[in-house]
């Protein structure tokens, strides 16, 4: 009886580390490591609600991977141009 129910924990905790690392799988890009698009947006939304709802204000810096190999490369307008679409500007 104790084997079966050794067994079962066994199982449990692996099923746990299989949703844990496909969760991560689905959140993030394959190649590069980085949140993905879609995790970006969800979680860069609910950011700006906390903000919104506690009247603070949010700031953020956007910077391209390959920056990381390419120190001094990103320019501020372009910063400002891939941020311009992320949410509206309606006195934020």
């Amino acid at each position: 009886m104790l084997g079966v129910i050794a067994n079962q924990v066994a199982i449990s905790l692996q099923n746990g580390r299989m949703v844990e690392t496909l969760e991560k799988k689905t959140t993030t890009d394959g190649l590069t490591g980085l949140t993905n698009h879609r995790t970006f947006q969800e979680r860069f939304s609910a950011m700006l609600g906390r903000a919104e709802c506690h009247q603070m204000y949010v700031s953020f810096l956007l910077r391209p991977a390959e920056a990381k190999r390419m120190p001094g490369a990103i320019s501020a307008p372009c910063i400002l141009r891939r941020a311009e679409h992320l949410a509206p500007t309606g006195g934020h």
